[in-house]
């Protein structure tokens, strides 16, 4: 089931929103045509757009199912949850996706979810009945574990590994995924996913090791071709990476993004001809790619072509590409000022990350002068206000960024920040609280959440919280957990 949100204001999110929404009722489109890569590309389009809208990746979860690249698919799945955790279709249609992966367990919870959030819509789809059915096979799994001398499966392993992958704990990944492949080594998914979890890991040259093994196993494995292409590009291997995106190009001519790689290496190499044609080509499948014109830009500029590098980098602008703002102005027209809302946002991002916090405060002003109804505005404007110890000021842009879009985990985040430096202990407790419901895996609202307890005393539930985090990885937490909380 794909969605379609109209929005009728622009999002809380960014300030790009309705170019977004055209790019996800694209996809859609594309969808309902079979045309999976297609599709894939214009909901890419429409999450570098906006980012934090759960439609967007429910359905690129939708494309990659279709497309077979399930553990990315599962990640979307993840973070449509994350930006919506009442999203029924979301929790049933991961259900199915960890089912097909023989994730019992996860199938069950996801579909107990689904029956909590809407009972009847549940009984009216029949996911009741499939319910049942992942129930009795989780019993007869679980079952079998606890057999006298039961001992894991290649699947186990795998589905193991997978669902770490899934919790982006790439290391386990790759442990449950050597464990499978030792039990059965012709699995080219096997060898494929553990070298997107090395690669998650920058550990590109491992990773290249098991997509040569994938591409070996199967030597139509697009995927594995494009992200050895990726690994030796970041390698700076850009000859060996071209070869590779040869490769993936050869068997689906229709991915824009291949394109584009292969021009940023043939550009690297200052091939400028070459790379030119590549993002002409990654164009012509995708029109809003917004990387695409910012380099082909470039590309153009170094060929001396400075009109044709200008008309590319407005295109990157007007799509949304702050990069290219400081190219035009500089370098397009001696008056090239744009005073939109999209341009003070922009500058007021590039004055925060210059430290000019002031400058940024005054942008994001001039921004939500001309529209109110962005949430990001209001967010950046307080972390602005923050930086100055501004606490209280910054809190009020927090609390309107909280009331355009309720579930900004950030914005809980950062405002529970600015509390705590003001000593308001558990009106700062009450917005970690909130940040961890959104996202149960916020290792930073765990490590500040046990601050806030230790402030008042509360020495149980600080460890409790500085555990949780140092579970997740946070590091800060250690220190405290070893010295107030007897860890060892």
């Amino acid at each position: 089931m794909k969605k379609i949100f109209f929005l009728l204001l622009i999002s809380s999110s960014i300030i790009f929103s309705q170019t977004a929404e055209d790019y996800n009722k694209a996809g859609v489109k594309a969808y309902d045509e079979k045309n999976y890569y297609e599709a894939l590309q214009n909901y890419n389009m429409a999450i570098q757009l906006n980012p934090y809208f759960g439609t967007y990746y429910y359905n690129r979860a939708e494309a990659r199912c279709q497309l077979r690249d399930y553990i990315n698919a599962l990640q979307d799945f993840n973070r449509a949850i994350y930006y919506d955790p009442e999203d029924f279709d979301a929790y049933t249609e991961r259900a199915l996706l960890k089912a097909e992966m023989k994730d019992y367990q996860g199938a069950v919870q996801d579909f107990k979810k689904a029956k909590y959030i809407n009972a009847d819509w549940f009984y009216i789809e029949g996911y009741d009945e499939d319910l049942k059915h992942y129930e009795e096979k989780l019993n007869e799994v679980t079952s079998n574990y606890y057999q006298p001398g039961y001992s894991y499966s290649a699947d186990d392993y795998f589905r193991s590994a997978y669902d770490k992958y899934g919790r982006n704990d790439y290391n386990g990944a790759i442990e449950d995924y050597t464990k499978s492949l030792e039990l059965n080594p012709d699995q080219a998914s096997a060898y494929y996913n553990r070298g997107l979890a090395r690669y998650s890991l920058q550990d590109y040259y491992n990773a290249i090791v098991d997509f040569n093994s994938a591409t070996s196993k199967n030597p139509e494995h697009t995927n594995a071709f494009y992200t050895r292409g990726l690994c030796r590009y970041m390698l700076n291997q850009y000859e060996n990476a071209i070869t590779d995106l040869d490769q993936a190009i050869d068997l689906n001519s229709d991915d824009a993004s291949t394109y584009y790689w292969r021009g940023i290496c043939k550009y690297m190499l200052q091939k400028y001809d070459a790379a030119i044609e590549d993002f002409d080509k990654a164009i012509n499948l995708n029109e809003n790619y917004s990387d695409v014109y910012y380099y082909r830009g470039y590309a153009k500029y170094y060929k001396n072509d400075m009109s044709g590098a200008c008309i590319d980098w407005k295109k990157a602008v007007q799509l949304g590409k702050s990069e290219a703002v400081e190219l035009v102005n500089n370098n397009c027209s001696a008056n090239s000022n744009y005073q939109s809302v999209n341009d003070y946002f922009r500058s007021g991002y590039d004055k925060y990350k210059r430290n000019d916090f002031e400058g940024a405060i005054q942008d994001y002003t001039k921004a939500l002068k001309l529209n109110p109804n962005q949430a990001d505005a209001f967010y950046s404007r307080g972390l602005c206000k923050s930086k100055l110890n501004e606490y209280q000021n910054s809190i009020t842009d927090f609390d309107a960024a909280i009331d355009l879009n309720s579930n900004y985990v950030e914005a809980y985040y950062a405002r529970g920040l600015s509390k705590s430096m003001l000593d308001q202990y558990d009106k700062a407790i009450l917005d970690f609280n909130k940040v961890i419901e959104l996202n149960g895996n916020h290792s930073d609202a765990y490590y500040y959440r046990g601050l806030m307890k230790y402030g008042k005393d509360d020495m149980t539930g600080a460890c409790k919280d500085w555990n949780r985090a140092v579970e997740l990885g946070n590091k800060e937490a250690v220190e405290y957990a070893r010295k107030y909380c007897s860890m060892k």
